[in-house]
Formats: structure tokens, C-alpha cells, sequence
């Protein structure tokens, strides 16, 4: 145990390197030594310009901020890295990175409790937050996951498979996301978050204009017995949301909110993107997508693989199920609607062609009985992946006309394959899969052009992606 005086100046600083390591059944505790312990009783550890920090099976508690890493633009990158440790009792923030974007920042398989504003804020730098838990058992935190901020170079993070436990504050927040001077990649994927204030918020400033999308992946959002927040918000923010319908209950609910997405733009120019809702389940909100403004949602143009699009259940206060003030039209076409009671749309909705069974009946596909006798793709196809060029991760979408096999890999300029990427059977139908931007053996590749390759039992195709950092 490393115990720190009380005191104003009561801190560590790391211009060089600092590596400690406990084990599970032993951490190393950095704490106060007050006879009565308590948030802000000591400043930090702090990591300078050019330092490296590496903790593993550590506890941090009492501090004002219990990590900060911090360099201005002149100054060199530093690194962090945190693994298996503890952060609690903080008065300000448990981790808080403000440095060059060439910083790299790793929280991993972590517990992050009562921090006071933030859990983890990335102000600026390259940030993998993976395998964490957030809880507010010991007290709360507003934002237990924030990137981005107006003042400070690009930011870039990927969000990933955590959990937040929690019933206040929000799950994850993002900030200044789409001005391309502050902000690269910011991907939130496999996150499950339960209750709070709110799941996910996405914001920009009010005068800025949309050139990148934020990419929303498999999170599951629930708040039992509250239907208070939203779920998802996109305040001047364009997003892709995507869930996998058919594994419900694992990687595509929102549900208990007073919004499931609510989307607001304010921005004073027209050039918004589209927003896209794909493979999601909706139930137990009381809107499950409100749309204001000159917001423009895709909540479905085509049909989507086997499963349709989106399955719209029941609300808890029968209000409407997509409520839109935007002057444009909301396509929320193939998509599944409980009951006759949850097409309630308000604006200019075109929701037909609807999906004729639930994706959960059983007996086959839903599209087999849309009412306009849609049928399947007809023949085989690879798109482009989407975004391209990208840094943290991009969409590959293929179709299938009959079931089969599947494989797809990602190659270098060599032509040496670097990850297998999918290898698996699928059934007919539309379908994606995300490539995070790393290899077999979980590296991040670098900079440079790579191509990917589907190949079926009758079918080989590639396509060309450029990978930026």
C-alpha cells in the first residue's frame, strides 16, 4: 500500500516511466493516509510530456483526480496504460487524458465507481476504454465516459464491451465529435449499459458542420422501471446505429427510456448526414424515436438481411412510436410493428411496406411474407465498406441469395492475409460485419491501403479500404 499525505502538493509525477504491478488477491493501493479518508485528499498521479505509466492491479482512491495525463500541443506524446485496477472516491475524474492525439490511453478490464465528474474523459489523444465496469454503488459520477472537447487537438476512441451499472449520470458522452480539426473516430460498440440519466449523448456545437459519422454498434441501453432519459441523443450529430435483431437480448435492445433516440439539430448549416437506425429492438419506451428539426433519420429505405430492419414493441404510455418535426420525410420502411396500436407516427413518416410477422415467430423469415411479396437479393454482392478511408473501424455489408458459407478475409498489399474476419454459415439475405481495425493477433495495423475478400461456395470477390492514422 502506497499511502499519500493530505496536503495541497500531495501528488506523484511521471516524466519517465512508472510501472507498477499487483495481482488480484494483492493490489497496489494508492490512498490517503488521513486517519479519515476522503475524495481530494491528494492531488494525482500525474503523467508529463514524453512520461509512460503502466498500472496493473492497482487501486486508486482519494484523490482529486486519480490519474491525469497531461502535455500541450508543443509538447511530446506520453502514454498510459491501465489494466485490472481500481478507481473510487475521486472529486473530479478517476482517469482524464488532455494531450496530443499521437498520446495513446489504455483502460482495460477495470472497475471505475465514484469519481465526481467524470469516470474517464478523453479530451484529446487516441483512447481504447475495453472490458470496464462502471458502477455508482459507493455514490455518483455525471459522465462516467466522455470524449472530446472544444479546446483541446483530435480525439479518437473506441468504447468498447463495458458495462455501466449505474443510476445516474450518463453511460457515454461525446463532444465536439464532428469537426474534423477535433475529433477522428469515435466508435461506442458492445457496451451495455443499465439505467442512468441516459445511455448514450452525442453533441456538437451549434455552428458546425456534419463531415463524419459516429458509429454506435451493438449496445444494449435498458433503464427498468424508469422510462425517464433517453436512450440514445444526438444533439447536431449524425450517427449509425446498429444492432443484430436476431440476438435480441445480447447486442440490439433500448428500452425503459423517455426517449428511446431522440435526435435535435440545431446547426445553421443544411449539411447534416443522414442518420441511420439499423437491426434494433424498441419496447417499454414511451417514444421510441423522436426526430426534431431538420434532422434526417434513416429508419429504413431497403430491407436488411433476414430480419428486416427494426422491431418497433409495445410503449409504456402508448405515445407514438416515431414522432418527427423534421420538414423531411422519416423512411422507416420494413420494419416490424407490434400490433396495429404502435403505428402511431406523427410528421411525415412512410412506414409502408411493413414487415407481416414478427422476426420471433419462427417458421422462417419474416421477408418471406412482406406484404409487397419482397424477395431475397437475387445474386451475390460485396459493397464498399463504409466509412473509407477510416481510422478505428469500418462496416463491410454483403449479400447472399442462397445460405452457405461464408468467409471473409482482410489482406495486406502483399497479399498476405492479416485477419480472418468472418468464417462462418449464413442464410440468405443482406448482412455486415465490423472490422476493428486490427489483426489476428489483436494489433492495430498501420497506415496504408488493404484490401478484403469474400468468397462463398460460388462466389470470390475484393474490394480496396484505406486505413488513416
Amino acid at each position: 500500500m502506497i499511502k499519500i499525505a493530505e496536503g495541497e502538493d500531495a501528488k506523484i509525477e511521471v516524466s519517465g516511466t512508472l510501472r507498477t504491478s499487483g495481482t488480484e488477491e494483492y493490489m497496489v493501493q494508492f490512498v490517503s493516509a488521513a486517519a479519515s479518508p476522503a475524495a481530494n485528499d491528494w492531488d494525482w498521479i500525474k503523467v508529463n510530456a514524453g512520461g509512460t505509466l503502466d498500472l496493473d492491479y492497482c487501486e486508486v482512491k482519494h484523490a482529486y483526480k486519480g490519474v491525469w495525463a497531461y502535455s500541450d500541443t508543443t509538447e511530446d506524446a506520453l502514454s498510459v496504460s491501465i489494466n485490472h485496477c481500481r478507481f473510487d472516491s475521486m472529486q473530479s475524474a478517476g482517469v482524464e487524458f488532455k494531450t496530443i492525439p499521437t498520446s495513446q490511453l489504455s483502460v482495460q478490464n477495470s472497475t471505475i465507481g465514484k469519481c465526481g465528474n467524470y469516470g474517464i474523459n478523453v479530451a484529446s489523444g487516441f483512447a481504447t476504454i475495453k472490458g470496464n465496469t462502471f458502477t455508482d454503488e459507493g455514490g455518483g459520477t455525471n459522465y462516467w465516459c466522455h470524449v472530446g472537447d472544444v479546446m483541446w487537438p483530435k480525439s479518437s476512441a473506441l468504447v468498447e464491451s463495458n458495462v455501466f451499472d449505474i443510476s445516474g449520470g450518463w453511460g457515454v458522452t461525446g463532444k465536439y465529435l464532428q469537426l474534423p480539426e477535433l475529433c477522428n473516430d469515435f466508435i461506442v460498440q458492445y457496451n451495455e449499459i443499465l439505467g442512468g440519466t441516459g445511455g448514450i449523448m452525442l453533441l456538437c456545437c451549434s455552428t458546425s458542420v456534419s463531415t463524419y459519422d459516429v458509429f454506435l454498434n451493438r449496445n444494449v441501453l435498458t433503464n427498468e422501471g424508469s422510462t425517464s432519459g433517453y436512450g440514445i441523443l444526438n444533439w447536431n450529430t449524425a450517427s449509425k446505429i446498429y444492432g443484430d435483431i436476431s440476438k435480441v437480448k445480447d447486442s440490439s435492445q433500448i428500452s425503459g427510456w423517455q426517449y428511446g433516440i431522440a435526435y435535435y439539430i440545431y446547426c445553421v448549416y443544411p449539411e447534416i448526414n443522414e442518420s441511420t437506425v439499423r437491426q434494433l429492438y424498441f419496447t417499454d419506451n414511451n417514444y421510441h424515436i423522436w426526430i426534431n428539426d431538420s434532422s434526417l433519420v434513416d429508419i429504413g429505405k431497403s430491407y436488411h438481411g433476414l430480419w428486416g430492419n427494426n422491431y418497433f414493441g409495445e410503449q409504456m404510455l402508448n405515445e407514438y412510436t416515431i414522432y418527427s418535426l423534421s420538414p423531411h420525410t422519416v423512411y422507416a420502411e420494413y420494419n416490424y410493428w407490434d400490433g396495429a396500436a404502435n403505428k402511431r407516427t406523427y410528421g411525415t413518416v412512410d412506414y409502408t411496406p411493413a414487415l407481416g410477422m414478427s422476426p420471433f415467430s419462427g417458421g422462417g423469415s419474416p421477408l418471406e411474407k412482406m406484404a409487397d411479396g419482397t424477395v431475397l437479393p437475387e445474386s451475390p454482392s460485396l459493397a464498399q465498406n463504409y466509412p473509407n478511408p477510416f481510422n478505428l473501424g469500418t462496416q463491410i455489408q454483403f449479400s447472399l441469395a442462397t445460405g452457405g458459407h461464408v468467409n471473409i478475409g482482410i489482406y495486406n498489399v502483399l497479399g498476405q492475409r492479416i485477419c480472418q474476419l468472418l468464417d462462418d454459415e449464413y442464410p440468405p439475405g443482406i448482412h455486415q460485419v465490423f472490422w476493428d481495425g486490427r489483426d489476428d493477433d489483436k494489433r492495430t495495423v498501420t497506415a496504408g491501403v488493404y484490401f478484403y475478400k469474400i468468397q462463398t461456395a460460388d462466389y470470390v470477390e475484393s474490394k480496396k479500404m484505406v486505413v488513416l492514422k
